[in-house]
């Protein structure tokens, strides 16, 4: 678990871990990075074992004594690799939830991990307690997040969503005989590219492979590269009367 935690971190953060030595003088992007991965492993470490401590085909089917190892090996797999030491199949319909949220976070920019990443979910989080708190920017560590960062954390987040839940969509229209949980996971751990599996990837036909192939290429790419990649950015020289939306 260590060297996947590690990996996942990120070049950026690993390299400023070894340029600084001192968390107080690291950037805001490391800093919140090792937060956020912290609060992930160690929220959903606690919550696989609430879910799973009496499920006999999981964390009950060993000893009590090494149930947390194994809740602990369960809750930071998900975000940065593939291994599997319980059945993914077996897992309760709240763990397999909290699974695949942890699949789509995914590890730090720049690692070896899919997903939003970690530092967008934090910025999205800062972003969301500016506006209820009614600050005008989001702030941590005594450093304000910049606009730019922002609206590329959401424009990922959206972009994201919008290209698994097409993928579902899509899987779920492609395979009705299926349980639409497990065809849900198979989508979320393709764009992740975190390697679990419900066991029915092998029974999926084939132009529902295809789409997870597809999945699997754009969250390994990052869909923030892909949308550049596609679209033709250009300077925009006319600024428009700003005016009010209902929001909610």
């Amino acid at each position: 678990t260590g060297l996947f935690i590690t990996g996942g971190l990120g070049f950026t953060v690993l390299t400023d871990l070894w340029r600084e030595r001192r968390l107080s003088r690291l950037s805001l992007h490391s800093k919140l990075t090792l937060t956020g991965t912290l609060i992930l492993a160690v929220g959903a470490w606690l919550l696989i074992m609430a879910f799973e401590w009496t499920n006999g085909t999981t964390l009950a089917a060993v000893d009590s004594g090494s149930r947390p190892w194994l809740a602990w090996f369960v809750a930071v797999v998900p975000r940065s690799a593939g291994f599997s030491v319980v059945d993914m199949s077996s897992l309760y319909a709240p763990s397999v939830l909290l699974v695949m949220f942890l699949i789509f976070i995914g590890g730090g920019s720049n690692s070896t991990a899919s997903g939003i990443k970690v530092s967008t979910f934090m910025v999205v989080v800062l972003a969301t307690r500016a506006f209820l708190t009614g600050r005008r920017r989001p702030t941590a560590f005594r450093r304000t997040v910049s606009l730019d960062s922002v609206f590329r954390a959401y424009t990922v987040v959206v972009l994201s969503m919008l290209m698994v839940m097409l993928g579902c969509f899509l899987l779920v229209i492609l395979e009705p005989e299926m349980k639409p949980m497990d065809v849900l996971f198979e989508g979320f751990s393709a764009f992740g590219t975190a390697g679990l599996s419900r066991g029915i990837t092998e029974d999926l036909s084939k132009p529902s492979q295809a789409i997870l192939m597809v999945l699997m290429f754009a969250g390994r790419i990052g869909p923030l590269a892909l949308a550049f990649s596609l679209a033709r950015p250009r300077a925009v020289k006319l600024r428009y009367v700003e005016d009010q939306v209902q929001i909610g």
